[in-house]
């Protein structure tokens, strides 16, 4: 296993939680450790006609001054098993450390669910087949 269960909570008072997964550290170029993250963060929807588009720019609007957007795609292209994403493929720089981004948004039974893989430019391709494969796995019940 390459990825390791980092954390599992969820907050009773918010009706939110967060799932994180760590890669096991990968030695970049430069001989650094680096440890991609996979995370899913979930809240339940203030009413139930959200739809996946406006949560998605909800967070785009707190967020998106953050990073660059890159590319949008849907999940056809991406061969998700939920039909109802957005998916966006993001760049940012952080300590002069340059990191691609991968943030799924889906509304599903009134809750609002984002998935976002984190992993610094320098070993993105090493572990981008691993990112997507989890973003395809996903299934909410």
């Amino acid at each position: 296993m390459r990825w390791k269960l980092e954390t599992d909570s969820f907050n009773y008072r918010k009706l939110s939680g967060l799932i994180l997964y760590k890669r096991y550290p990968i030695l970049d170029e430069q001989g650094i450790q680096i440890e991609p993250v996979i995370s899913i963060i979930y809240e339940k929807l203030p009413n139930d006609s959200i739809t996946t588009l406006e949560y998605a720019n909800i967070w785009m609007m707190k967020t998106g001054s953050f990073y660059k957007l890159d590319s949008l795609s849907g999940p056809n292209e991406m061969g998700m098993k939920y039909k109802y994403s957005i998916c966006k493929f993001c760049s940012y720089s952080r300590n002069n450390i340059s990191h691609n981004l991968i943030i799924v948004y889906s509304v599903y039974k009134n809750v609002g669910i984002q998935i976002i893989c984190d992993s610094t430019k320098s070993i993105y391709l090493k572990v981008k087949d691993d990112m997507l494969e989890f973003i395809k796995r996903v299934d909410f019940q």
